[in-house]
């Protein structure tokens, strides 16, 4: 365990240093590249806002489909998040029934036949 732990924290510290370098050096080219020919500027608050907005959809559609993909995989909980967004029309129109069968869901079934 202790010799893992070590290697996490020498790869760690090595990570972290050629990450450091590297973001410097993007800072240094970015500024020598405006110095020389200050329009760039304009091509890279574009290329930015482009950037936040493409990663904002992607980072709300990736968030869609992980929890769809939940969902698929567990049907039970499916049922179960179901049920509980619409708990009030299933009661209201007692639109529930319940038979020995369902084992999975029985414990849902006796909780809506509560009211």
């Amino acid at each position: 365990f202790s010799k893992d732990m070590d290697s996490v924290d020498t790869q760690m510290s090595m990570r972290f240093s050629q990450f450091l370098m590297m973001g410097l050096m993007l800072v240094y080219y970015i500024v020598v590249i405006v110095a020389v020919a200050p329009i760039v500027i304009l091509v890279l608050a574009a290329v930015a806002a482009f950037y936040v907005l493409f990663f904002n959809l992607y980072r709300g559609s990736v968030r869609e489909l992980k929890r769809m993909s939940a969902v698929a995989r567990s049907p039970v909980l499916a049922l179960a998040s179901e049920t509980l967004t619409s708990v009030q029309t299933i009661r209201a129109y007692r639109a529930y029934r319940c038979t020995p069968t369902d084992t999975p869901t029985l414990p849902l079934c006796v909780w809506l036949q509560r009211e």
